[in-house]
């Protein structure tokens, strides 16, 4: 699988997931790998497709800046800066 880098610092972004995650998707949320985004989607919201750790900026499916981000601690992960 091809890592989506961000447009703003180069790191790789991870995947926003949302409804019930599954067993898998749970052990690669424990990993950092993917950010689980809820169990509801608004319709007419732009909905969050990935996200960076390093910068802390969401982004939309197309790659559009859509904000900075709180990243929970307990995801333990630190900028390379």
């Amino acid at each position: 699988m091809n890592k989506v880098k961000c447009p703003k610092c180069g790191k790789d972004l991870v995947e926003t997931i949302y409804g019930m995650p599954s067993p898998e998707i749970m052990k690669q949320y424990e990993k950092g790998e993917v950010l689980l985004g809820g169990c509801e989607i608004i319709e007419g919201i732009e909905q969050v497709k990935y996200t960076c750790f390093n910068c802390g900026t969401e982004f939309s499916k197309d790659l559009k800046e859509l904000g900075p981000i709180f990243i929970p601690d307990e995801l333990n992960i630190e900028s390379e800066e």
